[in-house]
């Protein structure tokens, strides 16, 4: 659960780069303090503020607010989701979001295995 929490303020770092290529700030508040400001400004969406709060929550209270594998199978979705429909990215097949998922931030093992039960489930070049 904290490789999960750890992972989520890391997305949201890069969130963060994204919309200001001049931030760098590394400190929990200041990523949410960023987030918000972008969801209020309607340049990201809640739910991406919703998993940053709930690892907040984790690390300060021990606890989510739903099942830990609830909240990690929405993440990923979305994750997938933005990744899959260029909404932060260019769009990616297969094959291209592997490689970027082994590079980025030092490598994403889970989230590839993840994308490699997904092809398999689905069976199709696209994914």
């Amino acid at each position: 659960m904290k490789e999960f929490t750890k992972a989520v303020f890391k997305f949201n770092f890069y969130i963060c780069i994204f919309y200001d290529s001049s931030f760098r700030f590394t400190s929990k508040h200041s990523i949410e303090r960023k987030i918000f400001e972008l969801v209020e400004s309607k340049e990201f969406d809640e739910l991406g503020y919703y998993f940053l709060t709930e690892s907040i929550r984790f690390r300060k209270k021990q606890e989510f607010h739903e099942p830990f594998k609830d909240l990690l199978r929405r993440f990923i979705e979305y994750i997938f989701n933005l990744l899959g429909n260029g909404k932060l990215h260019k769009v990616m097949k297969y094959q291209e979001l592997k490689k970027y998922l082994g590079t980025t931030f030092r490598g994403l093992p889970y989230l590839i295995k993840v994308l490699e039960i997904a092809k398999q489930l689905y069976n199709s070049k696209d994914i």
